[in-house]
């Protein structure tokens, strides 16, 4: 029995559909992402240099993950460097700051 050739991209037709899709989807998706977030870093800062480039896709992608955090916590997004270098300090040194 000879298998019958079929026509060309048959394959990728009959893949289409369901979890190739959707995956083809997430990924246009994010790409299109960070592409928005890295378009204004791009514009400042390339400067023709490919080590930039991959400079500024690694923080937008980074920009990216860190913006589709849950924030469970509202205590963290009040808190500042500054309240938490003064928690760190000694009780005697906070005094003698405050005078």
């Amino acid at each position: 029995m000879t298998k019958t050739p079929h026509e060309f991209g048959f394959m990728e037709a009959k893949q289409s559909g369901g979890a190739v899709y959707e995956l083809g989807v997430k990924q246009s998706r994010y790409t299109r992402a960070i592409r928005r977030i890295a378009e204004p870093m791009m514009q400042k800062h390339w400067h023709n240099e490919v080590t930039n480039l991959h400079r500024i896709y690694r923080v937008a992608e980074y920009l990216y993950t860190r913006s589709r955090r849950e924030n469970t916590d509202t205590a963290v997004k009040q808190a500042s460097i500054g309240s938490f270098f003064r928690s760190c300090l000694s009780p005697e040194e906070r005094r003698r700051r405050r005078t």
